[in-house]
């Protein structure tokens, strides 16, 4: 069963808020606030870590590495994306490239709002 956490990028004051899920009351911060203000960008963990056990949320620049792709001598060289979450084995690349149930290395890099200069690596 996949753990249920969410961060958060808040626009205005240029921040990463971790483990939204855990804000509770009735402060802005609460969580159920925090979901609805267009200050801030709430990101879902995706359910799986990288190979240097960092947590994959969206909005992470991914660096995909040792893409082996499923089809018979066909391997992938190592590349970037940006990761949308759709379901436990997908990710939304920014070229509309979906790889599924292929074994690859997974290592985040940064994401699109610390570092947006990263989204166009090869």
């Amino acid at each position: 069963m996949k753990e249920i956490k969410f961060r958060a990028w808040h626009k205005k004051l240029k921040h990463m808020l971790p483990n939204i899920q855990n804000h509770i009351g009735n402060s802005d911060w609460a969580f159920g606030f925090l979901i609805k203000d267009e200050k801030v960008i709430v990101m879902q963990f995706i359910g799986l870590k990288d190979k240097k056990d960092k947590e994959i949320f969206e909005d992470d620049i991914v660096r995909i590495s040792n893409v082996n792709s499923g089809i018979e001598g066909k391997i992938f060289e190592p590349f970037t994306i940006v990761v949308k979450y759709i379901n436990e084995l997908a990710f939304y690349n920014i070229s509309d490239y979906i790889i599924e149930n292929a074994e690859f290395a997974l290592e985040v890099i940064g994401n699109i709002h610390q570092n947006p200069e990263l989204i166009n690596l090869g």
